[in-house]
């Protein structure tokens, strides 16, 4: 006889929690809120929100293995209670990522069978050629001949209708499907009843705590409920360039485990996962506007794993924020962390390449530990120019648009500002002048100089014999 998928669920959820039970994990435990409404917070509020735990996007710094930031420069964020400023181009990648997380959501729908639910926006219409706006000052003229006012409450639609039709009696009421998902708390009991075989994807603006683990918050980007509402799956929305290597998200879209070659959004989900008591996140992926470049990649729960995080992002911050220690930059060894893989996989071997003796580990090891230190070195000294620009931002703010200013103090000395964009440095483009002008290109090139050759290594996962 074959199993419901509420029995598969259930047997899950009933293996996970006596896996968690062995090694003393408790699964039993609802989020609490943190924030109602994020969308209600301005964005100097939302990032000062931000300050009061870890969230997911932190925990790669947490756990030694992210790109992006350092266990200093998050440890900073948290005690001064905002972030350094980023620029242009960054802020560029992350409006896009937030731009393209409805398009996401919804396509994932599409591929699994899933409604989408958006809300419907109600349009009170006149096609008058008179002034409509004299008598009824809420309406707003859209073009000549339509004027109009926007609800989402059909009943106040009605009503207004009502009023307007006394005077134009070619008013009406249009409707349209916007492309807001649904808040999960706006779903009325008729939706879900009417959706209920096909599940449904909406959004949760809510931002959670972790009640056990209360150095931990965290809000997602979806949320799927699944047919018969036996259990939720979160969804976490990526966009990333074409440039990246080629199969870092993998297509999961029937609910396999996927492939991250990136560890730190494992990590991320997991965070997740934990904050809100959720057993499964889909990770959608999207690096351009063809079907062929939409992802998904399923990561279920590891508890193990989880349990780990869970410990070390609440032991960081016992010791970093609320004893304010310094913090140091360390390399996390397999056994120390049971989630740690290396991403960079071994190439294939071929003729050109020649074996090292492995007499010669201690040098490499010894190489190791000297980038290292360089590493931590660059990480502190990134975290404290991070810091400065956080501290300067109240005088960056009163400064405005002057390019130059003064602080008369009480001390011996005065101070001057200057505080001027960069003017940048100009570049030729060489690619662009070999595509467009060839001949000029072979006429004007240089020939290539012997360059001095560079040493590196990188680790790799053992080879199966």
């Amino acid at each position: 006889m074959t199993k419901s998928y509420e029995e598969i669920l259930s047997e899950r959820r009933e293996k996970l929690e006596k896996q968690a039970d062995a090694i003393g994990y408790s699964l039993d435990y609802e989020p609490k809120v943190l924030c109602e409404d994020i969308r209600a917070l301005p964005d100097s509020f939302w990032h000062e929100n931000r300050t009061k735990g870890w969230g997911g996007s932190n925990e790669g710094a947490l756990n030694g293995i992210s790109k992006y930031s350092s266990l200093p420069e998050i440890v900073n964020e948290k005690l001064l209670g905002r972030k350094a400023p980023v620029d242009d181009d960054k802020q560029f990648i992350f409006d896009v990522g937030h731009a393209m997380e409805w398009v996401m959501l919804k396509r994932y729908a599409a591929l699994n069978g899933y409604k989408f639910l958006t809300y419907t926006d109600y349009f009170v219409i006149t096609r008058s050629k008179e002034d409509v706006t004299v008598g009824f000052p809420w309406m707003k003229k859209a073009q000549e001949g339509v004027y109009s006012f926007v609800t989402r409450d059909r009943q106040q639609a009605e009503s207004l209708l009502c009023k307007v039709k006394n005077d134009y009696a070619d008013s009406f009421i249009a409707e349209q499907e916007s492309n807001d998902p649904k808040d999960v708390r706006d779903i009325t009991a008729e939706e879900h009843a009417k959706f209920d075989q096909q599940g449904i994807v909406c959004v949760d603006r809510r931002q959670y705590i972790n009640p056990n683990f209360p150095s931990m918050i965290g809000d997602m980007d979806g949320l799927c409920i699944e047919p018969g509402g036996v259990t939720k799956r979160g969804l976490e929305c990526k966009t990333y360039t074409h440039k990246a290597p080629k199969g870092c998200f993998t297509s999961g879209v029937l609910g396999e485990t996927g492939t991250i070659k990136n560890e730190e959004y494992r990590y991320q989900v997991a965070h997740y996962m934990a904050v809100c008591n959720i057993d499964r996140f889909d990770i959608l992926a999207c690096c351009g506007n063809t079907p062929d470049d939409f992802t998904i990649t399923t990561v279920y729960r590891d508890v193990e794993f989880e349990k780990y995080i869970c410990e070390n992002a609440q032991e960081c911050w016992d010791k970093y924020i609320e004893e304010m220690d310094t913090p140091e930059v360390t390399e996390i060894s397999e056994e120390q962390n049971p989630g740690l893989v290396y991403s960079i996989s071994a190439d294939k071997l071929s003729d050109d390449m020649i074996e090292i003796p492995d007499s010669l580990l201690s040098e490499i090891e010894k190489i190791e530990k000297i980038n290292e230190r360089i590493k931590m070195k660059e990480q502190e000294i990134k975290a404290l120019e991070d810091q400065v620009r956080a501290v300067q931002v109240p005088i960056e703010e009163i400064m405005s648009a002057n390019n130059r200013g003064y602080m008369i103090t009480s001390h011996p000395y005065d101070y001057e500002f200057e505080f001027k964009p960069s003017n940048g440095r100009s570049s030729f483009d060489q690619k662009t002048l070999k595509a467009n002008m060839p001949d000029i290109w072979e006429k004007f090139k240089q020939p290539a100089k012997q360059g001095e050759r560079k040493f590196k290594f990188f680790r790799t996962s053992k080879r199966s014999v």
